[in-house]
């Protein structure tokens, strides 16, 4: 049966076939500032407890679900399809590359107006591929069957128009409006009490990790640093890793971390919704990552006073110019070695404390919000979107 929704709310279809954390908290920090009195949602995406947490974020607007059987490029194709039929929709909201190669076409023949939200990042190692080489001509055609292609920051902007210069993937709009958080959640003082928890001493120096255990993040380099820093004299406390997450190769790493005899300096934790109160039970949070396009992560650390080290990736460099955070060579274990070094003999909190009120006002999602709701109520009319109303 046809779904129509009543009240005449702008009815949006978001689909996501890798609902994984940075699109999560995406969907968590923009729709999550949305009214459910004047959007109706709907979520597509591959059978999964991801997608299952998807429906939990937006929880507010007792979203309908379409599960694929599989995120396959044919199984999401069919959900297109079908969700499609299924329901009438104002605006179709896709996110990711992949997403928008599964669901060009079929959005395209319903005349529904499509946007694109990129989070991802495009490498020249992989421009090398022949497989990436043939992928970005399909990824051009679909683009170029949707109306918007949303950057989430001024380095995904970059890249896309340095990587994604093929006609027609130029032809739709392209605006930049960059990742936010919701600030609110990271105003507090409340702190996960970390050593007690893990069962460590006082003066044990917690260095964290947060994220999926994916070769592209780098948690390979951070077992390297730590394995420098090993008994290295001088140092005013022993580093312990508070790795929090799961997924990818966390075996391999764990394998990596027996081998190398430093069990002691790396501690497991599961993913956690208490994200404000763990990155305060922190004292440094670390992200040594080879691509990232938009990243929340240094954003919320920021917010709620946490130092950051991060390796030297353009979308890492976007978010965290004029701050106080250090940088390393992507890919460096010994230079994060010594940052790591720099911030245990000369811990620097209390600048980054006092740089919360700047992160805040800088990282509000609000901003990012109310930009999207422009350009949702926007194409649902049938307007162009205004530029101008639209950057954030």
């Amino acid at each position: 049966m046809t779904h129509v929704a009543v009240n005449n709310k702008t009815r949006v279809l978001i689909a996501a076939r890798w609902p994984v954390g940075g699109i999560r908290s995406y969907l968590r920090y923009t729709y999550g500032m949305l009214s459910p009195d004047e959007f109706d949602i709907s979520i597509l995406g591959p059978k999964s407890s991801e997608l299952e947490e998807c429906r939990g974020v937006l929880e507010a607007y007792s979203p309908r679900i379409h599960a694929c059987e599989s995120p396959s490029m044919r199984h999401m194709l069919r959900g297109y399809s079908r969700a499609l039929r299924d329901e009438k929709f104002d605006v179709v909201h896709s996110q990711g590359y992949s997403s928008a190669v599964a669901g060009a076409l079929p959005v395209r023949l319903r005349g529904v107006p499509h946007i694109v939200s990129i989070h991802d990042m495009f490498t020249h190692a992989l421009r090398r591929k022949w497989s990436v080489r043939l992928g970005r001509l399909g990824l051009a055609a679909a683009l170029g069957m949707v109306d918007v292609v949303q950057a989430t920051g001024a380095a995904v902007e970059a890249n896309f128009r340095e990587h994604m210069d093929l006609w027609p993937a130029t032809r739709p709009r392209l605006v930049t409006l960059r990742n936010g958080i919701d600030i609110t959640r990271f105003a507090g003082e409340s702190r996960r009490d970390l050593h007690q928890e893990l069962g460590l001493g006082s003066d044990d120096f917690l260095i964290g990790f947060l994220g999926r255990f994916m070769a592209i993040k780098g948690f390979h380099v951070l077992i390297r640093a730590i394995a420098q820093l090993r008994g290295e004299a001088g140092l005013p406390c022993r580093p312990v890793v508070v790795a929090v997450g799961s997924g990818g190769f966390v075996r391999e790493d764990k394998a990596a971390i027996e081998q190398q005899s430093l069990s002691e300096h790396f501690h497991f934790l599961p993913h956690t919704n208490n994200v404000a109160a763990t990155l305060r039970g922190l004292d440094v949070v670390v992200i040594p990552s080879f691509s990232e396009a938009s990243p929340l992560l240094p954003m919320e650390a920021q917010c709620s006073g946490t130092p950051v080290i991060a390796s030297a990736t353009p979308g890492l460099l976007d978010v965290l110019k004029d701050s106080p955070a250090k940088i390393f060579p992507i890919g460096d274990a010994s230079a994060l070695a010594d940052a790591l070094r720099a911030t245990m003999l000369a811990p620097a909190s209390e600048t980054h404390r006092s740089f919360r009120r700047e992160a805040m006002s800088r990282f509000d999602a609000q901003r990012t919000a109310r930009a999207i709701r422009a350009l949702l109520l926007d194409l649902a009319s049938g307007r162009s979107p205004v530029a101008d109303s639209v950057k954030a």
